[in-house]
């Protein structure tokens, strides 16, 4: 899914091809010394390398002419230290350049990282979890590419290129212009190969983004798929989805496999001609032996980094193309930000008002919008219950999350303590809100670390009381380490009324005055649910507080119920207003009271 968050464009490629080239320069400035120092260094390996053989010449050249055994020792002795200081010198040159590249994927991936916690969900509904991850771990490690490995590579070759071209010019200018001559044709099939090199690199990239989005659905919903014996199925998109990576990535291996075929012709058609005209120049006398050895010498030293433009090549082409993923995603905005004129508000009391509160979900491309509250108005004193029934799809979720901001109001207001919620700051929003919400999300650490996740700090006397009124407690026999035991992955470990609860107690934990609760009580029996919400009932004491329920028997208690239809606020009023009214609501419970009595019987039975 692509697009701006909050406005829907997706500028041009080259736009954003610009723009992720000025954000990366940007991270590479940060290292600026780094890569200069480097680049040093790599100056003076290169310096050292063409020294070697010319110490190499005139070492030939002592024993052609029977010189001095102090003269050979001479340059023996320099082609040793040369060789062994050029070794240390290039070690230090990967060590800084590589270490340069290190920080900078891990201070994007934090970047990335903080910059995906500021989007709002509206974001994560349209993109796949799959394709963020492969951007967040694939692609930026493609950037440490381009600018570690990819950086070295290019200076080393930029350097290698003028000192030996440098010393083969010096040696013998005419030679040097044969031994070039192929070069140009590399030029050329360079410059046809980039662009084809760059768009299979794209969509090589895209391809495993969609694997990766292929493998984590899948995985997620294991049990679905083993429960609807759908696991062919499931292995049949993932082949389909395999097979897309694999196509691309043979047609970049392809472009990949003609780029150095040509570059080791070029290499050994250069060979091929020293060796020619170079032997003749040898025989006639217009060189030496020494010097025809010095040269070949150098010739050979532009072979590995002319064979390596062909992995310079890619490693740059999927650089850029990495950039540009990246920057689809750092150009994203959040569709909800603090106010330009924000109120200088630091609490909150919990005194709610609707005002025409209208809300359709924005839609996927070609899709219609989907309005799912319509004009709903309605007041909450501070301090007051409020319970929201209605049937599936009509807007009761929908209600709190704009509530809490986490997506944004579209017509209407709403105001809390009087104030117009877009214009309360979001850390005081946030941090007035005990949140628990449908879905029961919890992390793969331990069960204590899942409750204070709203904390700043642990406080374990504070975990243990949630896990009292939650009614946790009494299942704590079955964690083996108690409040250390680990849950697993999204609470694979628990029940589906133990992460419920676990959700419960992490909201007890916060001292927040507004409470919201999001049918949370669904997968505990009914036993449990009473004595949870004897305890809720004493902690909302002086709280306001939402609780979305299906079930009549869990809101009964609130001072006020709102009955939601179609999006619509059909009914509102206590318990026996709303029975004595004999409307939606008086149904709801009729059906419901005639569906437990059944099952009771049926139990009896």
């Amino acid at each position: 899914m692509r697009g701006n968050e909050a406005s829907g464009g997706d500028p041009s490629g080259r736009a954003r091809r610009r723009a992720a080239t000025a954000r990366f320069v940007a991270y590479a400035r940060a290292h600026a010394w780094s890569f200069v120092a480097g680049a040093g260094l790599l100056l003076a390996t290169n310096g050292l390398q063409t020294a070697i053989p010319w110490f190499l010449k005139d070492a030939i050249e002592a024993v052609r002419t029977h010189a001095s055994r102090d003269a050979l020792a001479t340059a023996v002795g320099l082609l040793v230290a040369a060789s062994l200081v050029q070794a240390v010198v290039r070690t230090l040159s990967r060590t800084v350049i590589y270490r340069a590249g290190r920080e900078i994927e891990a201070r994007l991936r934090g970047d990335l990282f903080a910059h995906l916690s500021r989007l709002s969900p509206s974001f994560y509904d349209r993109w796949r979890t799959g394709d963020i991850m492969s951007r967040a771990t694939n692609d930026t490690s493609d950037v440490r590419m381009f600018l570690g490995a990819g950086f070295l590579q290019v200076v080393n070759t930029f350097f290698t290129y003028g000192t030996t071209v440098g010393m083969m010019l010096w040696l013998n200018p005419r030679l040097t212009l044969y031994a070039m001559v192929p070069y140009p044709v590399l030029l050329y099939v360079f410059n046809r190969l980039s662009k084809r090199m760059h768009d299979q690199s794209v969509a090589a990239q895209t391809e495993l983004a969609s694997l990766s989005s292929q493998i984590q659905e899948s995985l997620s919903g294991v049990l679905l798929v083993k429960a609807y014996g759908r696991e062919a199925h499931e292995a049949g998109a993932f082949e389909r989805a395999n097979r897309r990576y694999m196509e691309a990535s043979l047609a970049l291996g392809l472009t990949e496999g003609i780029a150095f075929p040509v570059v080791g012709a070029v290499g050994g058609m250069g060979t091929a001609i020293l060796l020619a005209l170079g032997g003749r120049e040898v025989i006639s006398g217009r060189i030496t032996l020494g010097e025809f050895v010095a040269f070949n010498s150098y010739l050979g030293m532009l072979l590995w980094p002319t064979i390596g433009l062909g992995w310079i090549l890619n490693v740059l082409e999927r650089g850029l193309a990495a950039m540009g993923r990246l920057e689809e995603l750092f150009e994203q905005e959040p569709a909800i930000v603090d106010s330009m004129e924000p109120l200088e508000v630091s609490s909150l009391s919990g005194e709610l008002e609707l005002r025409g509160l209208t809300f359709a979900y924005r839609p996927v491309a070609g899709a219609s919008p989907r309005t799912v509250l319509d004009g709903i108005s309605a007041h909450l004193p501070k301090g007051s219950v409020c319970a929201v029934v209605g049937g599936t799809g009509s807007g009761k979720s929908t209600l709190v999350h704009l509530l809490a901001r986490l997506y944004e109001v579209g017509e209407g207001q709403i105001f809390i303590d009087g104030h117009d919620v877009t214009r309360i700051p979001l850390a005081t929003l946030r941090r007035s809100i005990a949140f628990v919400p449908q879905d029961n999300v919890l992390f793969g650490v331990s069960l204590g670390e899942n409750i204070a996740y709203g904390l700043a700090e642990m406080d374990w006397e504070r975990v243990r009381w949630a896990a009292s009124v939650s009614r946790l407690e009494k299942d704590m026999a079955e964690f083996p380490q108690g409040f250390d035991t680990v849950v697993g992955e999204r609470g694979v470990m628990l029940s589906g009324g133990q992460r419920q609860r676990t959700c419960i107690a992490r909201a007890l934990t916060r001292e927040a005055p507004i409470v919201v609760i999001d049918d949370a009580l669904s997968s505990v029996d009914t036993g449990t649910e009473e004595e949870i919400l004897a305890g809720l009932k004493r902690w909302l004491a002086g709280r306001t507080a939402l609780v979305i329920s299906h079930r009549i028997s869990t809101v009964k208690w609130a001072d006020v119920i709102w009955v939601l239809d179609g999006g619509k606020l059909v009914e509102q009023g206590s318990h026996r207003q709303l029975i004595a009214r004999g409307g939606l609501y008086a149904r709801m419970a009729e059906r419901q009271a005639l569906s437990e009595a059944l099952e009771g019987e049926l139990e009896a039975a």
